[in-house]
C-alpha cells in the first residue's frame, strides 16, 4: 500500500482524481495495517517477556458509526484522553450546577469537550496546523453525530431498501470509512508535505475513461505495484477481516493442539518471508 500512497502524495499534482481518491481511501487502510502491525509486533514480543499489553485496535472499519470507529481505533489514546482530558472538562464545567455525581451530562459542554480532545489528538501527531485541522474535523464529526444521532436514526428507518439489516450495516460502514478517510486528507498533507490545494485540485480531472480505458489500473501498476503483489494484498486483507470477526486470532491460535499450531507458526513465518519488503516500508508511527 505504502508503494501507491507514497508516489501518489509526494508529487500529488502529477495525478488525476481518480488515482488521489484512491491514494486517500488505500491510506486509511494503511495507516492501520502500519499502527495495527506494529502494536501486534509489541503486544507479542512483551508475551514472550512476560508481559500482557492491552490491544490497541478492535476491527475499527467494522464500526457502523464514527463514535464506535474511534472507540476500535488507537484504543490506549483514546482512553487517556477520555480519562484525563473529556471525563475532567465535562465534570468541571458542571459543578456548581450538577453536584449529584451520576446525573446525566447536557450535551452542548460534552461536545465541546469531544472537539476539544480532538485538537489535542492533532498536536500530539506534530506541531503542524494540518494535523490540528485533522483532529479538528474528526472533532465536528464526532459531535454532528452526538447531536443528532436519534434524529438520523428517525429519517434513515423511512428508507425501504435501507431498512434490511445487511444492506444498512454495510452502507453503514462505508459512509464511516469515508468520513474517516475523507479527514485523512489533511493527515496526509502534514505527513508527506504537500499543499491540500494540490490534492484538491486535480480530483475533477481524469475520471472520463479512467475504469472504461484501464488507465487507473495502468497507473496503479507503474508505481511499482504488481498483479500477484496485488492479489496477495487482496487476499490477506480479506483473510485477516473475516479471521478477525469470530474474535482475537492470536488467543484463537495458542488454543489449537500443538500439532496444528507449530505447523500453522512456521506457515506464518515463510508468509513474512516471502512477501516482505525488508528496509523498504518502515512504520509510518516510528516518527510520532
Amino acid at each position: 500500500l505504502g508503494l501507491y500512497t507514497s508516489a501518489i502524495f509526494c508529487d500529488p499534482g502529477k495525478y488525476t482524481g481518480p488515482e488521489l481518491v484512491l491514494a486517500i481511501l488505500v491510506f486509511a487502510y494503511q495507516l492501520y495495517a502500519d499502527f495495527g502491525g506494529c502494536c501486534d509486533i509489541a503486544i507479542g514480543a512483551a508475551r514472550m517477556l512476560g508481559f500482557d499489553f492491552m490491544e490497541n485496535f478492535n476491527r475499527p472499519f467494522a464500526a457502523k458509526n464514527f463514535q464506535a470507529l474511534w472507540q476500535r481505533w488507537h484504543i490506549s489514546l483514546t482512553s487517556f484522553f477520555r480519562d484525563y482530558v473529556f471525563t475532567p472538562l465535562v465534570w468541571s464545567r458542571w459543578t456548581e450546577k450538577l453536584p449529584i455525581i451520576g446525573k446525566k451530562i447536557s450535551k452542548p459542554p460534552a461536545v465541546s469537550s469531544v472537539i476539544i480532545i480532538f485538537a489535542l489528538s492533532g498536536l500530539w501527531h506534530g506541531p503542524h496546523i494540518n494535523y490540528v485541522v485533522w483532529g479538528l474535523l474528526n472533532g465536528g464529526i464526532m459531535a454532528i453525530a452526538t447531536l443528532f444521532s436519534k434524529r438520523w436514526d428517525k429519517m434513515i428507518r423511512k428508507i425501504p431498501v435501507y431498512g434490511t439489516t445487511p444492506i444498512r450495516g454495510f452502507c453503514q460502514r462505508i459512509i464511516v470509512y469515508l468520513m474517516f478517510s475523507g479527514c485523512l486528507v489533511f493527515f496526509a498533507s502534514a505527513m508527506f508535505k504537500f499543499p491540500v490545494a494540490d490534492w484538491l485540485a486535480g480530483l475533477a480531472s481524469g475520471w472520463r475513461g479512467a475504469f472504461v480505458n484501464g488507465t487507473l489500473v495502468t497507473n496503479l501498476l507503474a508505481t511499482g505495484l504488481t498483479t500477484n503483489l496485488l492479489l496477495a494484498l487482496g487476499g490477506g486483507i480479506l483473510l485477516v477481516e473475516s479471521v478477525e470477526q469470530f474474535g482475537n486470532v492470536a488467543d484463537w491460535i495458542r488454543r489449537r493442539l500443538w500439532v496444528w499450531r507449530w505447523p500453522l507458526y512456521y506457515l506464518l513465518l515463510a508468509g513474512l518471508l516471502f512477501f516482505g519488503a525488508f528496509g523498504q516500508s518502515p512504520f509510518i508511527y516510528q516518527q510520532y
